[in-house]
């Protein structure tokens, strides 16, 4: 049995991480004054992340958990490794798509890979 806390704390990690990490990127490495829209959109994002976290934990999609986070993480890398480069003009939007594609990945993979494993196990269950 999951640990009721356990899912909603690693959501609300996930999402302070991903509020502040967005807001660090802008405003110190891109030297963007932050606006209200900033804030909002960072906001509805690391909503969003939390909440995906917190769905595959409670499911017990360790894997897909993992893998979610582990492409967050890879986003996040990229995005300042771009930030950091100053691209002229598209750097800020290339940075930002990069930590869309990699947390796409990771949830796609990791949804994949969970449900390779579970039917593996059902399967080995019956025979």
């Amino acid at each position: 049995m999951i640990n009721k806390k356990a899912y909603l704390r690693m959501g609300l990690i996930v999402s302070v991480t991903t509020f502040i990490l967005l807001a660090v990127a802008v405003r110190f490495l891109l030297r963007t004054p932050l606006q209200s829209e900033n804030y909002v959109a960072f906001f509805i994002f690391s909503l969003i992340t939390g909440g995906i976290t917190s769905i595959l934990i409670y499911t017990q999609a360790r894997i897909a958990a993992g893998l979610f986070i582990l492409g967050l993480g890879l986003g996040f890398l990229e995005m300042y490794r771009v930030f950091m480069n100053g691209m002229s003009g598209w750097g800020d939007l290339i940075g930002l798509l990069s930590l869309f594609f990699w947390a796409a990945i990771g949830l796609g993979s990791g949804i994949l890979i969970q449900i390779g494993i579970n039917l593996l196990q059902r399967k080995k269950k019956k025979g």
